[in-house]
């Protein structure tokens, strides 16, 4: 327990480091921007139309910025208030991490995931600003446990579990979609290889049909809303070139270590199977591969699939 307590402050004093004085970015402001609105009872979805070309992602996925709102209401509109939950949230995904892996793979491979989880310079950066990043692989990585868990248990209060937490990852970013599409490409595999037999479907299965009926209604209306500012006017070659340079960048964004090898590692678990295998390898693999393609028409930044992240760690 020393030991680990050791690791902890090792990952919290470089996320400390500075914490109030680190400059103020374009991205964070809109996050600040859109807390200051919630706490002043501004916020509003009456017109979905009325936001800044870069603010539409506290208006359609606001959770990071509410999450910090009582935050602001006890500490003050100071940078801890705002920032404070990105760094308990990178915490608590680093103990979710380091818990996992000791469980399933062993105290080495707990190590070493805590090894890559510290040290992570985007996890630093991000634990750093009020932004969704830090929230949303806490959330991936709960929605990696609760389909774990509502397939083991297969009841409808685990079921509501996924609906809850695939809804607020979702509404974290919208291009969490990546994984939540992964693992529910795990259940229904699950649910494929369990046909014929006297067992029922994985119960996330059932969830997931919800999540995706959601996430397309809001997709459709981000559609029209929002998304034109990504599309690239670019002919084929220059949109090729894009999408190798974007891939390139994303690969490295999430680590140049722990990339390579959490590729390596979703290939091995693939092939040894099982569904906690499948569903982490799914996870991790997904939404690399899901980004390299759009990136062939989406103008696209590596911190989009750094919800893949954790699950690259373990």
């Amino acid at each position: 327990a020393w030991v680990l307590a050791l690791v902890f402050l090792a990952a919290a004093l470089p996320r400390l480091w500075r914490f109030e004085a680190v400059g103020e970015g374009t991205d964070e402001a809109y996050s600040i921007t859109a807390t200051r609105a919630i706490l002043d009872g501004r916020f509003s979805y009456r017109d979905f139309d009325d936001f800044a070309v870069d603010a539409y992602q506290a208006k359609f996925c606001p959770v990071a910025e509410a999450v910090a709102a009582p935050f602001v209401a006890g500490l003050g509109d100071r940078p801890l208030a705002f920032r404070l939950p990105a760094f308990l949230a990178s915490l608590a995904l680093g103990a979710l991490l380091v818990r996992f892996t000791a469980r399933r793979f062993g105290a080495t491979a707990a190590w070493a995931t805590a090894a890559f989880w510290a040290l992570d310079y985007r996890g630093v950066v991000y634990a750093q600003t009020h932004r969704y990043v830090a929230l949303e692989q806490l959330l991936a990585f709960l929605l990696f446990l609760a389909v774990d868990r509502a397939d083991r248990r297969r009841s409808a209060g685990s079921a509501l579990v996924v609906v809850v937490t695939g809804l607020l990852l979702f509404h974290t970013h919208l291009l969490a979609v990546l994984t939540l599409g992964a693992l529910g490409l795990g259940s229904l595999v699950d649910a494929w290889k369990a046909r014929g037999r006297p067992r029922r479907p994985p119960t996330s299965l059932a969830s997931f049909a919800y999540l995706i009926v959601h996430t397309v209604l809001v997709l459709a209306l981000f559609r029209v809303v929002g998304l034109q500012r990504f599309f690239a006017s670019e002919g084929g070659l220059e949109a090729v070139k894009r999408a190798v340079l974007s891939t390139v960048r994303m690969v490295a964004g999430q680590g140049v270590v722990a990339a390579p090898l959490g590729i390596l590692g979703a290939l091995a678990l693939l092939r040894l199977g099982g569904r906690t295998n499948r569903a982490l390898a799914f996870a991790a693999l997904v939404p690399l591969v899901a980004f390299a393609v759009g990136s062939l028409r989406l103008g696209l930044a590596p911190r989009y699939v750094l919800t893949a992240q954790p699950f690259l760690f373990v």
